[in-house]
């Protein structure tokens, strides 16, 4: 075999085996990339909403469901508390914010009725569950943190 012909050959196959493996390590090393930030916007989205969320409960707990003086309905206060519900894993946090706003709902549907005893109902309750808004809204700021 002529030696300028096995030098185009041996050259052609260092070139070529080159850009093999140069294609398949850019295709390995993109690969692995996109997956990484397909992550990495899922956990961004995720924090993004909880915190929308998060923030708009801890509003709630906070004014007892008062917004410029008018009490929301439960059926808003249990639509925030399923959006939250819907972003967390932690159910023991969400049985905790179930109990409560099941309890807020009785504040003021108890406040609304005209009866001295409801009113009565209502400050019992009341009392019960002023310093657990607090602590609810700190385990929120934890759970958000860990995301």
């Amino acid at each position: 075999m002529d030696s300028s012909l096995y030098v185009l050959l041996d050259t052609t196959i260092k070139i070529g085996l080159g850009a093999a493996i140069s294609g398949f390590t850019t295709y390995f090393v993109t690969r692995y990339k996109n997956r990484e930030d397909a992550k990495k916007d899922k956990q961004n989205w995720l924090r993004e909403n909880k915190h929308d969320a998060y923030k708009k409960l801890s509003r709630c707990i906070m004014s007892f469901s008062l917004d410029g003086g008018e009490v929301h309905s439960a059926f808003d206060d249990f639509a925030l508390l399923s959006e939250c519900a819907l972003l967390t894993e932690n159910k023991d946090l969400i049985d905790e914010l179930s109990s409560f706003l099941h309890k807020l709902e009785k504040v003021n549907r108890f406040t609304d009725s005209n009866a001295l005893e409801d009113k009565d109902k209502a400050e019992k309750i009341y009392y019960e569950i002023y310093s657990q808004r607090l602590e609810l809204v700190n385990k929120l700021q934890e759970d958000l943190a860990r995301t």
